[in-house]
């Protein structure tokens, strides 16, 4: 395809120096897309033994030859670092525009190197890019962070790919959030950008993406919108977004519940699709050129505002049945809270519900938690979500994410401590769907439910 030439953008942020290069095509063709030859890149740019928090680790972003094109699910962007959480390869990925917006302003990988002086967020903007101060914004969350930058670059329609007070404050799954509310989440990505003083990145261009053979394309591409409105779990997540599958997989008990102690929870109708449907007034929302349109905007009061991206099921599973929870409102208020934070919310509910199981058991006490620490607290939860994003008192423990945490209290904790690798266990039973079991076995970054869930085929 025209334009997918793997144009590097390389930013040394100690050296305030930017240069562009072309990746070697060789290279290039030996991979799918994005998360192949960012891996690559980070492959042979770490040197063995760095900290993942060294300004030797490097940040790269990626896309793939689809990214942009007319082409279903084509939003999507990799970012690869050495992960904090795992100590091996991180990557995460999200979709909305940032990704196509990144290929149109003339970049399809960035690479961030050093460690800048002071914070900065850097601009892409119609091929120019900038590294600009970000003094004034660090210590902001997302939305905020957000809403300013786009001011900064004069463009309401730019995407931006952000961190907030988590990531500034290195806590090892911290997320990069972009559009306000799509998650690169998983891996602590968000912590490395932290590292190395980068607040945001803001991308915006008049580009677009031309097949070398528009009519096949065209017909390909049809072909392909065609077969994912056939999928009839494709329809259903059309209808009610990932959470349509909350029931379902509570009635094969497959829905972690009580730190995935079991797989069946008492409360699931109260955070099922039709209930969270019925009490937030849901409207549906869509990434670039994505007919799925699983995404969905809630309708909670907040600051002002009436309106914020949704939970998927992930959320609302780590924040509602693993944590014993069954308050849909307050699972949306906390997936506000750690969108706007910036943490992973799957690791966030994990590390929570570690606590409350430890506790439960009196392994953890009111002395170490520094308050009660009961399932279903939502209240509990919130004051534990803030703590864990400002790194204060038990929360910075829990920040350290629920390996380290779990090794540092001893006592027994570890056998209570959901994660492969590293990175928290996300929301499936491995005990009752096998193939996740082998995918989290056989995951290069731990526990990984996106390895064995092909469901775009």
């Amino acid at each position: 395809m025209v334009g997918f030439e793997g144009r590097i953008v390389v930013v040394d942020l100690e050296k305030g120096s930017i240069k562009r290069v072309l990746a070697n095509k060789l290279h290039l063709n030996l991979f799918l897309g994005g998360r192949g030859y960012a891996s690559f890149l980070l492959y042979h740019m770490v040197r063995k033994g760095i900290d993942a928090f060294s300004p030797d680790n490097p940040l790269i972003f990626g896309i793939g030859p689809f990214t942009g094109a007319i082409w279903p699910s084509s939003s999507r962007f990799v970012v690869a670092a050495k992960s904090p959480a795992t100590g091996g390869l991180g990557y995460a990925n999200a979709g909305g525009f940032f990704g196509p917006y990144m290929r149109f302003a003339g970049a399809d990988f960035l690479v961030l190197k050093g460690k800048a002086s002071s914070p900065v967020f850097i601009s892409i903007c119609d091929g120019k890019v900038e590294i600009r101060s970000a003094v004034d914004l660090w210590g902001n969350t997302v939305y905020e962070t957000e809403k300013i930058l786009r001011e900064e670059v004069g463009s309401k329609r730019a995407s931006v790919a952000c961190i907030g007070p988590a990531g500034e404050r290195m806590v090892r799954f911290a997320s990069i959030i972009c559009d306000e509310g799509r998650a690169a989440a998983r891996t602590g990505m968000g912590a490395v950008m932290g590292s190395k003083l980068v607040k945001g990145i803001v991308v915006v261009g008049e580009g677009k993406v031309e097949p070398k053979e528009p009519e096949k394309f065209e017909r390909a591409s049809r072909e392909a919108f065609s077969r994912v409105a056939d999928n009839p779990i494709l329809r259903g997540y059309g209808e009610y977004g990932t959470s349509i599958i909350i029931s379902p997989k509570n009635d094969v008990g497959d829905l972690p519940t009580r730190n995935h102690y079991d797989g069946t929870f008492g409360g699931a109708h109260n955070i099922s699709a039709e209930r969270i449907h019925q009490l937030l007034g849901i409207v549906p929302s869509s990434c670039f050129s994505c007919p799925v349109r699983c995404g969905r905007k809630v309708k909670l009061e907040i600051n002002g505002e009436k309106e914020f991206e949704g939970m998927e099921y992930e959320t609302i599973a780590s924040l509602g049945s693993n944590c014993g929870n069954s308050d849909a409102k307050s699972i949306a208020e906390m997936n506000y809270m750690c969108n706007d934070l910036g943490l992973d919310t799957i690791s966030t509910g994990v590390v929570i519900a570690w606590a409350m199981e430890c506790y439960e058991k009196g392994l953890l006490t009111k002395e170490d938690t520094g308050s009660e620490l009961e399932w279903g607290d939502a209240e509990a939860m919130k004051e534990v979500i803030r703590r864990i994003a400002f790194r204060e008192g038990f929360g910075d423990l829990l920040a350290e994410g629920v390996r380290r945490a779990s090794q540092k209290i001893g006592r027994g904790t570890e056998r209570y401590a959901m994660h492969v690798k590293g990175l928290e266990i996300p929301m499936q039973q491995p005990r009752t769907v096998k193939m996740f079991a082998l995918g989290h076995a056989t995951s290069n970054r731990g526990a990984d439910h996106l390895y064995a869930l092909p469901t775009i085929c």
